[in-house]
């Protein structure tokens, strides 16, 4: 009985020793918090890293498109503004129509509709305007449904529009801004950024009329002037596809006068000359990098 006793008292210690005290816990959970402390910011930056890195990756990509469109259609680039969403807008449902980089499906380079591979033309990183500018949602679909308007995340330069031919109001021109299906016709000249009218030329340009040539920064994943929402796209910069179709991360303090003139100019001042100078301004620092 006395054995028992002992070996049944044996037992309970042992049970005892096993579980833990409510210190032992706490002391747990506080080391927990303490390692997610620290490798949660390590986590957030190396998925900020992947998304910049694939967000290059897609430009380039855009860059082949647009090369095999060149070789296509006599040196042209699709690089051009619409009234409409303008430049991040790539099908038109009010006329049923490509527009600006969307000109590259139809002409058989880009994702036709219905494909995946339309993700291309959305910045990994933005997560930003709801429905309306994500990949293939139902009031946005890739691409070329009638009477749906598909826009992308990434912005053209803003300085080429197809003009109507009047004075007075700036429109899409279709068939006229249609150099993939030879629908050229006079109503197809543009200013390049009609409020500094010093140079004026074809919506169209090749690379030899780009300002800088190849060294021209023609799409950007730059595509606000709000501060707010471009914090929800890279932190401390931009990716920016060059005319020479090399693409690269451009940091915010490059251009940060340039950058503060804009908000400045969209908030108090939103399309009008001024916004559309603080606009060409930027891209031309864009130029330099």
């Amino acid at each position: 009985m006395f054995r028992f006793q002992i070996q049944r008292k044996g037992r309970m210690n042992a049970r005892k020793r096993i579980a833990f005290t409510l210190v032992e816990l706490l002391v747990v959970i506080g080391l927990i918090g303490i390692l997610l402390a620290l490798l949660l910011p390590t986590y957030s930056r190396a998925r900020l890293a992947a998304e910049r890195t694939c967000c290059l990756s897609n430009l380039r990509q855009i860059g082949v498109y647009l090369q095999q469109y060149q070789n296509q259609y006599g040196g042209k680039l699709p690089i051009y503004f619409t009234p409409n969403y303008l430049d991040k807008s790539i099908y038109h449902g009010g006329l049923n129509d490509y527009t600006n980089l969307g000109l590259l499906v139809p002409a058989g380079i880009a994702p036709q509709s219905g494909s995946p591979m339309g993700r291309v033309f959305y910045c990994p990183g933005s997560s930003t305007l709801g429905d309306m500018r994500r990949f293939d949602t139902p009031s946005n679909p890739w691409v070329g449904r009638k009477d749906f308007f598909t826009r992308i995340t990434y912005s053209l330069r803003n300085e080429y529009w197809v003009w109507n031919g009047t004075t007075n109001y700036w429109a899409i021109q279709y068939p006229n801004a249609r150099w993939d299906m030879d629908k050229t016709t006079d109503l197809q000249d543009a200013f390049v950024n009609p409020y500094l009218p010093s140079y004026t030329g074809k919506v169209f340009p090749t690379v030899d009329t780009l300002n800088h040539k190849s060294s021209t920064a023609i799409i950007t994943d730059l595509i606000d002037a709000d501060p707010a929402i471009r914090k929800l796209i890279h932190r401390g910069g931009w990716n920016v596809l060059y005319a020479n179709w090399s693409a690269k991360f451009v940091p915010q303090q490059s251009f940060t006068v340039q950058l503060k003139n804009l908000e400045i100019q969209e908030v108090a001042a939103p399309g009008t000359p001024k916004a559309r100078r603080a606009w060409f301004d930027l891209w031309q620092e864009l130029d330099r990098h």
